[in-house]
């Protein structure tokens, strides 16, 4: 299939662009398991690349099962590919959860202790001293067995001691705040970026070193005000989608969009 030309020369390799485009054109379901893969010389064709580029994609490609190349067989898809296929989180992954196919996920908890604070997480819950404790609870997220984030959850000390281990596998955080802590949860300040995946990250997320992640840093207050819970979130960005409805407000020469 002729595609449009999307690689650009700059700072990232053409090789990472072009397998970055592949790896998305099988997580769309362009290519079923057992299909034929577009061969080296038209993919280089199609992309404007050469068979050297080509081959350093599809290397990557084939070192994780996606493809399988074979001398006088040709490249076809695995089955693995449809691992790809698993549906991408619109919104809060905490939405997601509630809403939707909330069987099918599953929490590994990393570490829970009591530590001294970071200057990042100081300033996100507003602690008024460096001595004071917080509760670091470490998960990853996981679909149908597949890791989809990498969660840091940071509580005032004397709130994080009300949950327990078992809570936080079977709840969410959000829903512990209010259930065992007795909480009542009125707002939240958020912000969402792109970061790349450091070695260890990238190591319990099952992706590459450098490979792109969408990170959510959130601040929850009670109705006292009080910051109870500041989040930090990196999400694989092949599996996360952050969408919003605009509606069209403004003059008519003039076009501005608000949230819906």
């Amino acid at each position: 299939m002729k595609v449009a030309k999307v690689l650009k020369d700059g700072a990232i390799p053409l090789y990472y662009q072009l397998e970055m485009s592949l790896r998305s054109r099988l997580s769309r379901g362009e290519f079923a398991p057992n299909d034929s893969f577009p061969s080296e010389v038209a993919i280089g064709r199609d992309y404007g690349v050469s068979r050297m580029t080509v081959r350093q994609a599809l290397t990557a490609l084939g070192q994780d099962g996606l493809i399988s190349r074979k001398r006088g067989r040709g490249t076809h898809v695995t089955d693995k590919v449809r691992h790809l296929w698993a549906p991408k989180l619109a919104g809060s992954l905490d939405e997601a959860i509630v809403f939707g196919l909330a069987e099918k996920y599953q929490v590994d908890l990393l570490s829970r202790e009591e530590i001294n604070p970071s200057q990042q997480v100081i300033r996100a819950l507003y602690l008024q001293s460096t001595k004071e404790k917080v509760h670091s609870i470490r998960r990853i997220r996981l679909y149908e067995g597949e890791p989809l984030a990498y969660i840091v959850n940071h509580l005032p000390a004397d709130i994080g001691c009300m949950i327990s281990s078992e809570d936080i596998l079977s709840r969410l955080i959000l829903v512990n705040l209010e259930t065992r802590a007795g909480l009542n949860l009125t707002e939240a300040d958020q912000r969402i970026g792109a970061t790349t995946a450091e070695p260890e990250i990238a190591r319990l997320l099952q992706i590459r070193t450098g490979d792109p992640l969408v990170h959510m840093e959130r601040t929850v207050f009670d109705s006292t005000g009080r910051a109870v819970n500041f989040t930090s979130v990196l999400f694989r960005a092949d599996r996360y989608w952050y969408k919003v409805k605009l509606k069209r407000t403004g003059r008519i020469d003039k076009i501005d969009w608000s949230l819906t």
